[in-house]
């Protein structure tokens, strides 16, 4: 059986993060990945500023795609 790593990781082993945009509600550079403590393996992007949150999914990479997409939308919007 062949092994595959993780996408987002390098050789050593050490897993690289997409960065966050900014809050789609506040603005503010203050996200933070969780995984959900009452269902495993779910995640999620939470605002430490507002507390405003965007449900990912089975992945951490779901979650982060979108917040950017949230965060982007709102800021196209206010241009």
């Amino acid at each position: 059986m062949k092994r595959t790593r993780p996408h987002a990781s390098n050789r050593a082993g050490k897993t690289h993060y997409v960065e966050l945009g900014p809050c789609p509600k506040c603005g503010r550079y203050d996200g933070e990945r969780k995984e959900s403590v009452n269902v495993a393996g779910r995640y999620f992007i939470r605002c430490a500023a507002c507390g405003y949150t965007v449900a990912g999914g089975e992945a951490l990479s779901e979650a982060t795609k979108k917040w950017n997409r949230e965060s982007q939308r709102k800021q196209e919007e206010k241009k």
